[in-house]
């Protein structure tokens, strides 16, 4: 969980969180999804410098466990660079699990943050304020993640009302992780939709970057 190697501070700092199935060094650190977002955003926002996170996956019967600890690991880092660089902008994007963990460390962040980005989010609540895809299902661990306790129920969003407008959603329909319905699920999960979110025909990567560019140029 270590986060060494972060660059120093800077006007706007991006974090980037892989996908489970990224190798440590896709995308500059951060998988090529969340890089096709942060790159296209340091082309709208000259001089911001990028991090790729570096977090423990691991196999699904341990994927909980494993995005609980990382956003912990990330809060702490988030916390510890606020001290350290004062009045930093900090733009967080994460592409499946990397999603998951950047979806729970958001509500510990507050105004440390100014923008998140979750692409193929497993814990995406359908129809929440941060929801792009505005379909009725939702991804294919918010039950159990984010449900009460015994993942019993519908889950509950917990990111805050007030933090909501800091948040963007992306969600490819076909994709199951994210949209977990019969359709979906029937189909492919790896060399498809959910890890080529930057080859996507829609533009999500340029809607992404949009999006965080407009936040990060808010006052």
């Amino acid at each position: 969980m270590a986060a060494g190697g972060a660059p120093g501070c800077a006007a706007v700092l991006v974090i980037g969180l892989r996908g489970n199935g990224d190798t440590p060094g896709a995308g500059h650190g951060m998988g090529d999804d969340s890089w096709a977002v942060a790159s296209r955003l340091a082309a709208r926002l000259p001089g911001l410098a990028t991090y790729g996170f570096p977090y423990t996956t691991g196999p699904w019967w341990r994927l909980a466990g494993h995005v609980r600890a990382a956003a912990g690991a990330l809060d702490a880092f988030a916390h510890n660079r606020a001290r350290r660089c004062p009045g930093e902008r900090l733009a967080l994007i994460g592409q499946s699990e990397g999603a998951a963990t950047v979806h729970l460390a958001v509500p510990a962040l507050g105004g440390e943050l100014a923008a998140a980005i979750l692409l193929a989010d497993p814990l995406r609540v359908a129809g929440s304020p941060e929801d792009d895809l505005r379909g009725p299902t939702g991804g294919l661990l918010a039950p159990a993640m984010l449900g009460p306790a015994g993942g019993l129920g519908p889950p509950r969003e917990v990111i805050p009302a007030a933090m909501a407008g800091r948040v963007r959603s992306y969600c490819l329909a076909g994709d199951p992780v994210c949209n977990a319905t019969p359709g979906a699920l029937l189909g492919r999960t790896r060399g498809d939709v959910h890890t080529t979110y930057r080859f996507n025909p829609e533009g999500v990567a340029d809607r992404a970057a949009d999006f965080a560019a407009a936040r990060l140029g808010a006052a």
